[in-house]
C-alpha cells in the first residue's frame, strides 16, 4: 500500500527567474476549503479547493515564519508572521498585496497562533522570549509602543531561557502550547493571570523545539518535534511522557528528518471515538514516508509512491507538472498538511505535502490498511492519550 500522487502544482509562477529555487514554507488550510501557501520568496499563493492558483503576491520583506487561518467571524482572513517584525492580517477574498492590518513588533516573530473559537479574535505571537498577545479584529496600522489604537493586548515576558520557536493554541479551549530554543514546552492557560500561575506543565524535550501541537480526542496529548529529528508525546496536564521515539533515523534509515504531525479522527482515524497520530518523514532526494504513532513505537503506514508514467506535456509557470516526472518531490519536504481536502470516493482526507522543489502535491492514501491499524492497534493509539 502507498499514498498515490493525485496532482503535482508548480507554485513560483511564470515571474520567477530561471533556475530558481524556492521552497515551499507552509501550507495553511483556510475557513473556506481553499489553501494559502508561504514561501522562501517571501510571496503567497492562494488556491482554491481544486488546487487552481488564484492570486500571488509579496507578503513580507522577510522570511514568513507562520501562516494561520483563525476561526473567527470573518472567515476569509488569513494571518502571517514574518522576520521582517511584523504581523500581517489578508483578506484571502482580494487576491492583492495589500494588508488588512499590520502589527510592526520590536522583534523577529518566529511563531503565531490564533485562539481556536468563532467568536475569537485573539493570537499569540513568538517575539524573543516573550509571548504577545494580540486583537486582530482592530484595524490600521500599529506598533508596541503606540497609544489608543495599538493591537496588543497583554505581554507574557520570559516564559523562556531562549528565543520562542513554536505556539498552538489548543482547539476548544485556553490552552496554549509555548516551545523554545530551550528545549521547553509550556503548557498555559491564558485564562488564568499571571506569568506564573497560568504554566500549568513544562516539558521538557532536552533539544530545541521546532513543531509542536495537540492530539487526542480533547486534544490532551502534545507531540513535540526537535532540531535532532526526535518526536516526544506528551500527556498535557499532567506533564507525563507518553512516548519518545530518538532513534528514528537509526531504526528508519530511508528518513532524514521529521517533517511534521497531524492528527486524525473519526473514519480516518479507523475509530469513532479516538483521535490517533500520524507522522511524516522525508528523505533528501524527496521521498517521504507516513507512520502511525503508538506509545511504544513507529508502525509505517505507506511511502509517497510516484506516479505512473504518462505522456502528459510538461507545464510552464504556475500550474500543474507533468505526472511523468519522476517522485513526487525532487527535494527535501518542508511541510504537510492533512486538512485542506477531502476525496469525492471514499470521504478521508488526502494529504498536500510542499517541498524545497517549488512543488506541492496531493496524496490520497491507497485502499487497505496496514497491520498497525488493526483494532488492537487502535486500543493501543487510546493508551497514548491518557497518562500511565
Amino acid at each position: 500500500m502507498s499514498f498515490k500522487l493525485l496532482k503535482k502544482i508548480h507554485t513560483t509562477g511564470s515571474g520567477a527567474a530561471p533556475g530558481e529555487d524556492v521552497y515551499i514554507f507552509d501550507i495553511c488550510p483556510c475557513t473556506d476549503h481553499s489553501v494559502m501557501v508561504s514561501s522562501s520568496d517571501h510571496h503567497l499563493t492562494h488556491f482554491d479547493r481544486e488546487l487552481n492558483a488564484v492570486s500571488r503576491f509579496v507578503a513580507h520583506s522577510d522570511s514568513i515564519t507562520a501562516v494561520e487561518a483563525p476561526i473567527s467571524s470573518n472567515n476569509s482572513l488569513v494571518v502571517t508572521s514574518s522576520a521582517d517584525k511584523s504581523i500581517r492580517g489578508w483578506d484571502v477574498r482580494c487576491g492583492s498585496g495589500n494588508a488588512v492590518f499590520q502589527q510592526h513588533c520590536t522583534q523577529e516573530v518566529l511563531s503565531l497562533s490564533c485562539l481556536k473559537g468563532v467568536s475569537s479574535n485573539l493570537l499569540a505571537a513568538a517575539c524573543g522570549n516573550d509571548i504577545h498577545f494580540y486583537d486582530f479584529r482592530m484595524s490600521g496600522s500599529a506598533t508596541d509602543n503606540s497609544d489608543g489604537s495599538s493591537k496588543l493586548v497583554s505581554k507574557m515576558r520570559d516564559m523562556h531561557t531562549e528565543e520562542v520557536t513554536a505556539l498552538s493554541f489548543c482547539p476548544g479551549g485556553t490552552m496554549l502550547l509555548s516551545g523554545g530554543e530551550d528545549g521547553l514546552v509550556n503548557v498555559i492557560d491564558i485564562s488564568i493571570a499571571g506569568s506564573e500561575e497560568c504554566v500549568i506543565s513544562v516539558l521538557n524535550n532536552d533539544c530545541p523545539v521546532r513543531r509542536l501541537g495537540s492530539f487526542g480526542a480533547h486534544g490532551e496529548g502534545v507531540y513535540v518535534t526537535t532540531s535532532v529529528e526526535t518526536l516526544n508525546c506528551w500527556h498535557a496536564q499532567s506533564a507525563q511522557r507518553l512516548g519518545q521515539y530518538s532513534d528514528l533515523r537509526e531504526q528508519f534509515p530511508s528518513c532524514d528528518y521529521i517533517v511534521d504531525c497531524w492528527a486524525e479522527s473519526g473514519a480516518d482515524a479507523g475509530s469513532d471515538q479516538d483521535a490517533s497520530l500520524s507522522l511524516l518523514c522525508g528523505s533528501y532526494e524527496g521521498d517521504g514516508k507516513v507512520f502511525c504513532v503508538y506509545p511504544d513505537r513507529l508502525a509505517p503506514l505507506a511511502p509517497l509512491q510516484p506516479p505512473q508514467p504518462s505522456p502528459t506535456a510538461a507545464a510552464t509557470g504556475m500550474g500543474e507538472a507533468p505526472a511523468s516526472s519522476p517522485g513526487g518531490h525532487s527535494a527535501m519536504l518542508r511541510c504537510c498538511s492533512s486538512g485542506c481536502f477531502t476525496s469525492a470516493h471514499t470521504g478521508k482526507r488526502l494529504l498536500l505535502t510542499g517541498g524545497e522543489d517549488s512543488l506541492l502535491c496531493l496524496w490520497e492514501l491507497g485502499a487497505g490498511r496496514t497491520a498497525g491499524s488493526s483494532a488492537g492497534a487502535a486500543r493501543a493509539s487510546r493508551l497514548a492519550f491518557q497518562p500511565y
